[in-house]
Parts: structure tokens; C-alpha cells; sequence
């Protein structure tokens, strides 16, 4: 069976406002295109329609671009603008990332730190993502997994944090003399 994958400005529905949009393209991507000769879409694309803000349109399929800073240089402005007009208040920001290791980490939960100050808290979904809408582009400093995280699974990187968490808990109770035992 053959699926067609999802292309940016191909029409959509939208359940929350119960209209037709189109899939609009967020963020620098290569130049490549799909068998329709327009650009793949991807996670972080927005959902043209009349909401506020957007959806935020999520691939399920398992494709990812990765953008280098020599990349972006070497882009034409065309292919580099991050919006579909050349409007600020079109202008959608959002950050993700992936945990890449083995198993399942849905809900091991997280905080960005961003640039502006602010700190927003998420949890990884069942494809080990987490992503935050950052309508006003500042960029993330630092995220940080949360020792109370309820993963469901053993991944490599649950394991590792649980094995450095145990052992700080455990080296705060043990007398100064053995800590180096541990």
C-alpha cells in the first residue's frame, strides 16, 4: 500500500474551528521536494485556519531534516525564510527534541529553561518527543529531566538518570568516611 506523505499548502481540516486550511510551512528546510513537487512538511508546521494560535502540525511518520549552521548560510532566502509570507506576526517559533535511545519514555517529564527567563515543563509522548510553542522566539538554554519523571518503560537514558539520582539520595544519607565506597 502506497501512502502519500503530507506536503506543505496541502489542504486540511480542522477540527477545532470546523474549516478547511493548509499545512504551513514553519523554519528553514532543504531545498528537496516531494512527487508533487512541493516541500515535505514537518513537525512544527502550522495548521492555516482560523485558530489562534495555529495547531501546530505534528508528523507521524518518522522523517527528520537536521539543519546545520553551514546550512542555513548556503540556503537561498527563498528556502530559508521562516514563514510562508514575510510577516513578523505570521512568524510561529516552537522547539523539540528527542530522546534517541531504546525504549519508551513517554512520560518522563522535563523543563526548558529559555533566554528570556521563563521555564515551561513537558513530558516526552510515546515517539520520545517533547516540544514547546515559543511564540516569541526565545531560544532554549538548558532542559533539564525532572527526577520525579513517571516514564513508562526502561530506556537506556530513564536508567541512567535513576542510577545518578539513587546514588545522590543514597550519598546524602551515608557517614562522610564511606561516600567514596559508593
Amino acid at each position: 500500500m502506497r501512502v502519500e506523505l503530507s506536503t506543505v499548502y496541502m489542504k486540511t481540516w480542522c477540527d477545532a474551528c470546523k474549516k478547511d486550511g493548509y499545512i504551513s510551512p514553519r523554519g528553514p528546510r532543504h531545498s528537496g521536494t516531494a512527487e508533487n513537487g512541493r516541500q515535505h512538511a514537518l513537525s512544527g508546521d502550522v495548521n492555516a485556519c482560523d485558530c489562534n494560535p495555529p495547531p501546530v502540525f505534528q508528523v507521524v511518520r518518522a522523517m527528520s531534516e537536521t539543519i546545520g549552521d553551514g546550512d542555513i548560510a548556503r540556503m537561498s532566502p527563498a528556502i530559508a525564510r521562516f514563514s510562508a509570507d514575510d510577516s513578523a506576526d505570521d512568524a510561529w517559533h516552537w522547539i523539540g527534541f528527542s530522546l534517541r535511545d531504546e525504549g519508551n519514555c513517554e512520560g518522563m517529564r522535563c523543563a526548558a529553561h529559555f533566554a528570556d527567563g521563563s521555564v515551561e515543563m513537558g513530558a516526552f509522548d510515546a515517539q520520545n518527543t517533547v516540544s514547546f510553542a515559543r511564540p516569541n522566539g526565545s531560544p532554549c538554554t538548558n532542559v533539564e529531566i525532572l527526577e520525579d519523571s513517571n516514564a513508562t518503560a526502561g530506556s537506556a537514558t530513564e536508567a541512567l538518570l535513576s542510577a545518578i539520582f539513587n546514588r545522590e539520595s543514597q550519598s546524602d544519607s551515608v557517614p562522610t568516611d564511606a561516600r567514596g565506597m559508593l
